[in-house]
């Protein structure tokens, strides 16, 4: 006869969040003793699957590349209970869970729609990481749940009635301040990020000169931004290795992120202030303005070469105590934290009873 485990065990396992409600239901039936006997050997538990889904992570490039906040709360996830696996959006997924999928829902209008709706109309539980853009109610609906980066969206999510969660991070295991570090100061400042013009790049260099760097990846699409950067000779660079980056930023007195409202660059933002490096972003863009404002960490400017030039100066004669950033970034949003917000997300929406 199957015996329940002991009220000890069930507490645990119900305040524990890595474990499914499939897998709460099969602790509660155990076919052997209470773990709390000293006979007791515990069945292991089948780990949820976990389907993630993104355009061209099948191409081992872009895989091997991939290494940022997110890739390292799914390292976490992997390790918490979770099988993950990945796929692509056009891929057949049957054998998942539920399935996490990294998109803009704007791609529902796009080349990529086929792609985008086969994701979207699966019967699987599902939830999009949202990868900026607008939000429509159509694009989204199929989808249980959408994870939000920013404070900006959560009004409009209300407003369509979409149900919504925070979950966002960066990978602070390659962007770590160590005050006994204290390279020479080489850069007035500095950007990484692909070169696109929602992301103005060409006012750091119109501001900064030969006193800025910029690493990215260059699009043949849309080479404006890095153009005229180096017009005014600023060094620009390839898409660069975190480590290198994480070297610049020791280099540089300030990360000058001039995104407009669409540009994101929120990870840039806290990157650079996990390494006490002091962030000047721009007013018309509130993804930025909710990391510098909420944390004191920096300035905020409007998107002209004279406005940046000020708070470049300022920063400089006085720089503010880079663990203000520091603590900032360890406080809200590191991989161990967004692990958790996704794994909260999951276990709400397997835990639903279908409608």
């Amino acid at each position: 006869m199957e015996k329940k485990l002991c009220q000890t065990c069930q507490k645990e396992y119900s305040r524990n969040p890595k474990y499914s409600q499939a897998q709460w239901d099969e602790s509660k039936r155990c076919s052997n003793k209470c773990k709390h006997d000293a006979k007791y050997k515990p069945d292991k538990f089948r780990r949820t699957k976990v389907a993630f889904v993104w355009q061209g992570i099948s191409e081992p490039k872009i895989f091997n590349q991939w290494n940022d906040g997110l890739r390292e709360a799914v390292r976490i996830i992997n390790n918490s209970g979770f099988e993950v696996k990945f796929y692509e959006p056009w891929d057949d997924i049957v054998d998942a869970d539920i399935i996490l999928y990294w998109e803009a829902p704007c791609t529902a209008m796009g080349t990529n729609g086929p792609h985008y709706h086969k994701v979207r109309e699966n019967p699987i539980k599902k939830a999009l990481l949202f990868a900026g853009g607008p939000i429509k109610k159509d694009w989204v609906n199929g989808f249980d749940l959408l994870f939000l980066e920013s404070k900006i969206n959560e009004k409009e999510c209300d407003d369509l009635g979409i149900p919504w969660k925070h979950a966002f991070g960066i990978n602070d295991k390659n962007f770590v301040y160590d005050k006994r570090v204290r390279p020479e100061k080489i850069w007035d400042g500095m950007l990484a990020g692909t070169g696109a013009s929602w992301k103005r790049q060409w006012l750091i260099g119109e501001a900064l000169g030969e006193k800025a760097i910029l690493m990215g990846r260059d699009q043949d699409t849309d080479p404006m931004p890095f153009r005229v950067c180096r017009e005014h000779g600023s060094t620009v660079l390839g898409e660069q290795s975190s480590s290198f980056v994480a070297k610049t930023m020791r280099e540089a007195y300030t990360c000058v992120n001039p995104c407009d409202y669409w540009g994101g660059g929120q990870r840039a933002t806290l990157e650079a202030m996990a390494m006490g490096l002091p962030v000047i972003c721009c007013d018309d863009s509130p993804k930025n303005r909710e990391f510098v404002e909420e944390s004191g960490f920096g300035r905020v400017v409007g998107p002209n070469v004279p406005d940046i030039r000020h708070a470049v100066a300022e920063l400089k004669e006085n720089p503010p105590d880079p663990m203000i950033g520091v603590n900032y970034v360890k406080s809200k949003w590191s991989a161990k934290i967004y692990a958790q917000q996704l794994i909260e997300g999951i276990n709400e929406l397997l835990c639903q009873k279908p409608q």
